[in-house]
Parts: structure tokens; sequence; C-alpha cells
């Protein structure tokens, strides 16, 4: 009896080392802080830049709201188009606009400039980790290594992160151009105070230098300006969408101002080119500004899908870009519904103009709009 207590001991023991053992060569080093390996930000070439044939191309891509990749289903498509359908229609999409177009900056309305995103890039209630879906929805982009750039929706904060933290998040990611806002300005007291006041997360600008070996290199000939329109707000009782506040106006006519003054000032160096007098510039944010429904009663580029989602409160953005003195013209591209087809609207406004794009394989828009 007591050799085999003895035995049962033994294999006991060996049994209890067998489990230290894998804990301690599989496991512990994943429960200890500090030993994943430190990777810094892939950042892109800069300054942005025309190319020697004049030519910069923006890819805007609005409302992907992305949820949890494969296990989010489409929605607004045809029973047809169901089986299958997730959000990896959204990111193989996008992969194949990049591979495409082979843009120069992409724009994202995190609902592509180089890339440029216009905001609902994921859709807040349908996401469990906000960060964990920003990866994904961005990770075409940042395989691109292309320069691009986010502001927000009306659905990001929806999920586990707020406004701040998502344009922290974005603004730390591969390639990516974004701000959290405009950073402060030492050399001009009155701008510094007036961006520490400013509404909202991810008001910032951006400069487009001209060709390389070219005499505007050194130039700024476009200008990019990204804003936060809010999510959603109530007013007087009613429910509405947010809108572009008066301190971010504020900070965009200071901004013009002093570009202005840069030039007028750059006159004065008579062996400096002079940029042209009036520099172009495009305004990116994703709520609309109510003026784009008089475009119901406009000829438009595409057909409307659905209505526009406006803000109840209009703040004077677009007289503010009319009035800016940097630009003979702002144009205006927003997000947020009335999807056109092939999902775009494209009218003038007075001096601005306004264009709209979704570009989630599903989500905006009649369920007969034809899905790419």
């Amino acid at each position: 009896m007591e050799a085999l207590n003895i035995r049962y001991t033994f294999l006991y023991l060996t049994f209890v080392f067998a489990i230290i053992y894998l804990l301690q060569t599989l496991i512990s080093h994943k429960l200890i802080l500090g030993r994943q390996p430190i990777t810094l930000k892939q950042n892109p070439h800069l300054p942005l830049r025309f190319s020697s044939d004049g030519i910069f191309k923006i890819l805007q891509v609005a409302d992907m709201h992305f949820g949890n990749g494969v296990v989010t289903r489409c929605r607004d498509v045809l029973p047809s188009e169901l089986d299958g359908c997730s959000d990896l229609n959204t990111t193989r999409f996008l992969r194949r606009l990049i591979d495409e177009e082979r843009p120069d900056f992409v724009a994202l309305q995190i609902n592509l400039w180089s890339f440029l995103v216009l905001g609902d890039n994921i859709f807040g209630t349908s996401a469990a980790d906000a960060a964990e879906s920003l990866f994904e929805v961005f990770g075409p982009v940042m395989e691109s290594r292309l320069p691009w750039a986010a502001i927000l929706g009306n659905h990001d904060q929806e999920s586990t992160m707020t406004r701040e933290e998502l344009m922290t998040l974005i603004s730390l990611m591969d390639y990516s151009v974004s701000q959290i806002n405009p950073a402060e300005d030492p050399s001009s007291p009155a701008n510094a105070r007036m961006v520490v006041d400013i509404d909202g997360f991810g008001n910032y600008y951006l400069r487009v230098n001209g060709a390389p070996g070219s005499h505007l290199a050194n130039s700024s000939i476009l200008s990019l300006y990204f804003l936060d329109s809010g999510d959603r707000a109530t007013v007087n009782g009613r429910r509405t969408y947010g809108w572009i506040k008066e301190s971010q106006l504020r900070w965009l006519r200071g901004v013009s101002q002093g570009f202005e003054g840069q030039k007028r000032d750059s006159k004065q160096s008579a062996d400096l080119i002079l940029p042209p007098a009036e520099t172009p510039a495009l305004a990116f944010f994703h709520i609309p500004v109510p003026e784009v429904r008089q475009l119901y009663f406009k000829e438009i580029v595409g057909q409307f899908q659905e209505a526009v989602a406006c803000s109840a409160v209009n703040s004077g953005v677009l007289q503010t870009f009319v009035s800016m003195e940097d630009g003979v013209d702002t144009t205006v591209m927003v997000g947020q519904g009335g999807q056109g087809e092939p999902g775009s609207y494209l009218r003038n406004l007075g001096k601005g103009r306004g264009l709209g794009r979704e570009s989630r394989g599903s989500g905006h828009g009649s369920d007969l709009m034809m899905r790419r």
C-alpha cells in the first residue's frame, strides 16, 4: 500500500510540474505587460504635393459603417445579395478602389486622401470594440502606405471610445496625417487661445505644395480643411443632428486670414515666386449644411436615394467659406445620407459646392441601388 501511495504521489507531482512548465513556457509571457515589441508609427512622405503633370488625386470614402467584420451582416441590400454579405465587402471594395485609382491621398469619413475618410467609419452600436474595428476598416489604406486623413461622423462614438479617444488613436495610426485638433501656434497667442476653445475633435488643416522641381515646389497651392460636425443634439426640445460651431468657424477664419497675411508679407520679397493670388480649398466634414436640401430642386449628377440628414441649425458654415480669403472657390465634401446613384451629388451652392458619397456595401440609400 505504501508503495502505491508513493507511486500516486510521484504521478501527481509530475502532473503539477508539467502544468507549471506549460504555464511558464507557453502562457506566462503573454501575461506580463511590456513584453510585446514596440513599433513606431510609420509616417508618409511629406509634404503633400502635386505630381509633375499637375494632378493631386484624392480618394474620398464616407459612411463605411464598419462593425465586427465577417459577423456583421449587410443592411439595406436585396435579399438575393444578403447571403455572404458582411463588413468584409466594405474592406474588399476599399482595397479595389485603392488598387484601381492609386490616389495621392485618401480621405476617410469614418462613417480616404491620397485617402480621405469622411465619418461614420465604424457603426458604433454594431462594433463591440471600437479600436479593433478601426484597425480593421483602415487596414487597406495603411497597407497601401498612402497618406490618409479621417474625420468623425455621428455614429463613431457609440461603441467603446469617446470622440477624443477615437481621433487620438486615428492620429497615431500608420501613414495617418489626421490630427486631434489644430496645434497651438506659439508665435500667435490669439490663435493659440482660439484653438484651446474649439469645439469637437478632428479640426485641422493641411497644405498641398506644387510639383517637385517646379517654381511652386515650396509653396502651398491647395488648402484642405477638416472639421468635426458632431453627432446628435437636442435644440428646443427637438432631436437633430450636430453642426459646426462658432468656435470652429472662428478658427477657420483665423487660419484663412493668417494665410492671406503670409502672402501679403511674401510680396515684399522680390526674389520669391508667389503661388496663385487665390488658393483653392477643399473642406471635409460629415453632416451636411442645411443648404444641401436646395439640391432637391436643382439638377444634380445622379439621383437621390434617401433624404439628406442635416442639422436643424444653420450656423453659417457656407457663408463662412464664401467669405474666406484664401480660396477663389471652396468646395465642401460631406457624407451622411442623400446618396445618389452611383453614390454622389455635385452642384453649385453659391460659391461653395457639395459632394457626398456613401462607400459601404450597405447601410445608406435604397436597397435597389447598385452596391459595388
